[in-house]
């Protein structure tokens, strides 16, 4: 079950980041989380997401995230 609550977690993220609702970032993202990658020193947890997003909504204004595969569980 852990994999489809995971998929659904990864969907909903999906809408949240198309609709621009930054502040619901709280939902989707751990206070913990730590960001790497091409964005360097954001913030941990929603903080970073909602920095994260702001950069990206700079640079690319008409970003949006699709889906394109979601793998099935194993097993």
């Amino acid at each position: 079950m852990a994999g489809e609550a995971n998929k659904a977690l990864v969907r909903r993220s999906v809408r949240i980041f198309n609709s621009r609702d930054w502040a619901r970032f709280d939902e989707v993202f751990a206070p913990s989380t730590i960001f790497h990658g091409f964005l360097a020193g954001l913030s941990p947890g929603p903080r970073g997401a909602r920095e994260m997003a702001a950069r990206v909504g700079s640079a690319w204004p008409d970003d949006e995230w699709s889906i394109e595969d979601i793998l099935r569980n194993a097993g």
